[in-house]
């Protein structure tokens, strides 16, 4: 009884593994056309679903860095800028050059704490686009997250005053 059993989870495992392996092999390879990452660089690599009608979505890229603040709200302020891979004519995006952003400035009793502090500049949000993975290039210590926003087809009347 058990030899029936065992055959049929081993067959699973292994079809796992073959799964796995093959969704690496996928990922590689639909990227394997971006520049790897220089020395000082982190690369993400977001892939969004595929929705019926895309132009209705908009991905926003949510880039932060860990960092001791105190109690003021801060933020760092930076660019996303787009490229292109040269030969192939598909994009990437680099943030580059993070600096200091605005920041209240009240008298903080609390000693400062390490925590997310969010990045904000243009071309943070961009078309939404299931076919292809966007690439990501950030300064090393910056973590990226994103959004997916979705409006609708009606847009709703302005009053004329």
């Amino acid at each position: 009884m058990t030899k029936h059993i065992t055959k049929p989870l081993h067959t699973l495992g292994f079809m796992a593994l073959l799964l796995a392996g093959a969704q690496a092999l996928a990922d590689k390879e639909d990227i394997h056309m971006f520049p790897e990452a220089d020395k000082n660089q982190d690369r993400f690599v977001i892939r969004v679903p595929e929705q019926e009608d895309e132009s209705l979505f908009k991905l926003e890229i949510v880039a932060s860095r860990l960092q001791k603040a105190d109690c003021n709200l801060r933020a760092l302020r930076g660019e996303l800028d787009q490229e292109s891979v040269k030969g192939w004519g598909y994009s990437y995006y680099e943030l580059e050059d993070v600096k200091p952003g605005p920041s209240t400035m009240m008298a903080c009793p609390q000693p400062a704490k390490k925590r997310y502090v969010p990045i904000v500049g243009k071309e943070f949000t961009l078309r939404y686009n299931s076919r292809l993975p966007y690439v990501i290039y950030v300064p090393k210590g910056i973590d990226v997250k994103f959004r997916i926003w979705r409006t609708t087809l009606n847009a709703e009347s302005a009053s004329e005053k």
